[in-house]
């Protein structure tokens, strides 16, 4: 195979590695199988804690990567094991707007987000409250439930949720299915009731072995880093060390080829000057009363006529 020919095969690998990239480091558009947005309000702080528990499309590569608006900043995001345990998960935040983007890195199919809402609206012993948020991607099946904190009354919520249940720390919920929503889709709803005093949930109920509400209560998810960045840099590398190798074998082809500088001698001068075994037993010259026969000292073949050098090997023929 000529150097050109070696050359333009390598520079064809280098223009498809190379444009393979993007298809590589792009990812298809990440969907949720299901959405549960809890809302507790006055549960462990003054303001409204905002759970949202999201599964992965079961056909999801992994990891995948979400982005989440959020009107402040998380306090908490978690993946959950297979085995149900919740443990820290990567993700990254950027000031948007009157919010954030929280940028999650996800090894496992199922997370959680945690937030603090400040503006539960409180004057002496009313609260109002409204959740307002747009969906980031498809949902299959999406669900938002409200906890009635301890010792409200008059609770009410805009849209209609129906009846209560009782729930974790026997408290009350209100739950209402929105069914499959689409990227954007607006989720709303508005709550209001009275309460005296500033007296938290959280210190007026028995938490012993009730589920706490964070992955890990009081301490920080660790932020992500971007494998894309390192992604890159790999890549860059690699395509580097292509074009080197390229034109290593292009360099290689253009060197002019090494001349021996021995002169070509012809097949003949060859075959004159090249030392030959003598036969171990050659031939012997037998004289039956007709003229000796004369052999080649070389290799014994015979010699006939006039010729001065053998027609086998070329050694000159002595007289």
């Amino acid at each position: 195979m000529s150097f050109q020919t070696r050359f333009v095969i390598l520079v064809a690998l280098i223009g498809s590695f190379l444009g393979a990239l993007p298809a590589a480091s792009a990812q298809s558009p990440v969907e949720l199988e299901s959405l549960e947005i809890a809302i507790w309000p006055e549960f462990d702080r003054a303001g409204v804690l905002v759970l949202i528990d999201g599964a992965l499309g079961p056909d999801t590569p992994l990891p995948a990567t979400l982005t989440l608006r959020l009107p402040a900043e998380p306090f908490a995001v978690a993946e959950q094991a297979p085995d149900g345990a919740l443990m820290n998960a990567q993700f990254a935040t950027a000031a948007a707007g009157q919010g954030f983007d929280v940028t999650l890195t996800l090894q496992q199919p199922s997370f959680r987000v945690e937030y603090y809402d400040p503006t539960l609206t409180i004057a002496g012993d009313t609260r109002a409250y409204t959740y307002a948020w747009l969906t980031p991607v498809a949902v299959g099946s999406a669900s938002i439930r409200i906890q009635q904190p301890a010792g409200a009354s008059g609770f009410g919520l805009t849209p209609d949720f129906g009846t209560s249940a009782v729930g974790e720390y026997g408290l009350s919920y209100y739950q209402m299915s929105l069914g499959a929503l689409s990227a954007g889709a607006p989720i709303s709803a508005t709550l209001g009731y009275t309460k005296s005093g500033s007296a938290l949930t959280i210190e007026q109920v028995d938490i012993g072995t009730q589920p706490v509400a964070a992955a890990t209560p009081g301490t920080s998810a660790t932020a992500a880093t971007d494998n894309s960045t390192w992604l890159a840099a790999g890549a860059a590398a690699l395509a580097v060390v292509l074009a080197i190798a390229a034109g290593v074998v292009y360099w290689r082809g253009r060197q002019p080829a090494v001349v021996s500088q021995k002169r070509a001698r012809p097949a003949g001068a060859v075959r004159r000057t090249r030392r030959q075994t003598p036969n171990a037993n050659p031939p012997s010259a037998i004289g039956t009363g007709s003229a000796a026969r004369r052999f080649c000292t070389q290799c014994g073949q015979p010699i006939s006529g006039d010729d001065r050098f053998c027609r086998k090997c070329g050694a000159s023929v002595k007289a």
